[in-house]
């Protein structure tokens, strides 16, 4: 397997399409169509952008051994349905043992909205704080060290490390530099 078969498709073709040369270079592959663009017709340095579009599979030589290159959907499919099981993956992962209310929180591994009905709301932070911040009681951590662990399921860390100090589940230091699993 190579280097870049271990790396996700979505992350490779992210990552070559970042660089505008290769995003423009791209456009103009697609735009070429089944026609392809004739590597030879372009210089060096763009030649060498054309070899990491390929070689991310953002492009493909045709069949025909031409050298001609061309630009399909089937790499974006893919890079589609990798992301798509990852993000299952991780909703898995994040609501294993939750209850069905709870879970209905969350998509994809990540919390949707703080449930405003208490009853719910209490739930979904009981288990926000199991999954994120497991059971290490007298463990200690830094704002940046719960703001991670928190960012796995949520956008707004904020919040929600608020939400957790507020109801006793997490308890911080007065000058907030550290915070620990309350009880």
């Amino acid at each position: 397997m190579s280097a870049s078969e271990e790396i996700p498709a979505c992350e490779r073709l992210v990552a070559v399409l970042a660089d505008e040369e290769r995003l423009a270079l791209f456009a103009r592959v697609v735009a070429a169509g089944p026609e392809g663009v004739a590597p030879g017709s372009l210089d060096a340095r763009t030649q060498k952008a054309l070899g990491r579009l390929i070689a991310a599979g953002a492009a493909r030589r045709a069949d025909d051994g031409s050298g001609r290159v061309t630009a399909g959907a089937a790499p974006f499919r893919e890079a589609a349905n990798e992301a798509r099981a990852a993000a299952e993956a991780a909703n898995a992962a994040v609501l294993e043992g939750a209850p069905i209310d709870v879970a209905r929180c969350f998509s994809r591994g990540r919390l949707d909205t703080l449930p405003l009905a208490e009853p719910l709301r209490a739930r979904v932070v009981a288990h926000v704080v199991e999954r994120c911040l497991g059971d290490e009681s007298g463990k200690q951590w830094t704002e940046a060290e719960v703001g991670e662990r928190l960012a796995v399921v949520t956008d707004d860390v904020v919040t929600l490390r608020r939400e957790l100090v507020d109801r006793g589940l997490l308890e911080r230091s007065r000058d907030g530099s550290a915070y620990w699993r309350a009880g």
